[in-house]
């Protein structure tokens, strides 16, 4: 039987004496990508994001954005599963989230009564920063880092983030999708008695403490067009009663720096806030 020969080293060998090379110890698994890597880590921060959400960001066909999620799927890194009537959501598997968090976090899973707010959240700091991450402090650091409490105390307020500008300078990030009674924002004002110096109570003077707490500039709170024209307007009676405040008191000094609201609106400003109309539903394990 005539043996296939080929060449080595100059001398003619059968074929089947060719060395044969070492396999890979990580061979049959998926070997995760810087640009993975950058992606996982911002999705455990924000918890998830929905298909459309996550293509429409990173510029790519349906197709490729449900391949790319495929692969991610089949290495067991992400979940992905229908919430709402929207487009699937993938988020990180709680292995996943944990080793790009650095803690031990709590598992999660898109909710339908939170759905909504999520994405708004991840569209708003999508828009703003991309998938940068040195450039947003997620909720989800914030309360590992600042949302401990000592027994029978309150937690503190949790805005839906801190964006980081590219001067260094801190935002703090507020998203309203539903408008709240406006008592909610701001209380009825009442007298000191001591001073006659305005006080006032509610979300907004809540949200003021704990832009100094976080060391922000600025407050941006983004809002949905049911939400929009009733910031606008208590943000803008808390400012004049703020300046009242400040010009009444007999130490101005005391009662610490006063941030600008900055009302932004989800409708104009961020495309991609909320999906489109329905989409149309794949079975998930053959998208």
């Amino acid at each position: 039987m005539k043996q296939n020969m080929i060449q080595i080293g100059g001398q003619a060998m059968p074929e089947e004496a060719q060395p044969k090379r070492a396999k890979r110890s990580d061979a049959g698994t998926a070997r995760r990508t810087a640009r993975d890597a950058e992606l996982m880590e911002w999705m455990a921060h924000m918890y998830g994001i929905p298909m459309d959400l996550l293509q429409h960001h990173l510029n790519v066909t349906e197709e490729r954005a449900r391949q790319i999620v495929r692969r991610w799927e089949q290495a067991g890194w992400v979940k992905r599963d229908y919430v709402d009537a929207g487009s699937a959501w993938v988020w990180p598997t709680k292995a996943t989230t944990d080793q790009f968090l650095g803690w031990n976090a709590r598992e999660w899973k898109p909710r339908p009564t939170t759905a909504a707010h999520t994405r708004a959240v991840a569209a708003v700091r999508a828009r703003r920063t991309g998938f940068a991450l040195d450039r947003w402090e997620s909720e989800r650091s914030l309360w590992h880092e600042h949302g401990w409490r000592l027994k029978d105390e309150e937690y503190p307020h949790m805005p839906d983030g801190v964006e980081i500008l590219e001067n260094g300078n801190r935002v703090l990030i507020e998203v309203e999708l539903t408008a709240k009674a406006r008592t909610r924002y701001l209380s009825k004002e009442r007298e000191s008695g001591t001073g006659g110096v305005n006080l006032h109570d509610g979300l907004l003077p809540e949200i003021q403490r704990r832009a100094r707490d976080l060391n922000c500039s600025g407050i941006a709170y983004w809002c949905s067009p049911v939400a929009l024209p009733v910031i606008e307007d208590v943000t803008k009676e808390y400012s004049v009663r703020s300046e009242i405040q400040m010009r009444n008191s007999p130490n101005p000094q005391r009662l610490g720096e006063k941030f600008q609201f900055h009302v932004r609106s989800l409708e104009e400003e961020v495309p991609a806030w909320q999906p489109k109309g329905w989409v149309r539903r794949l079975k998930v394990g053959g998208e």
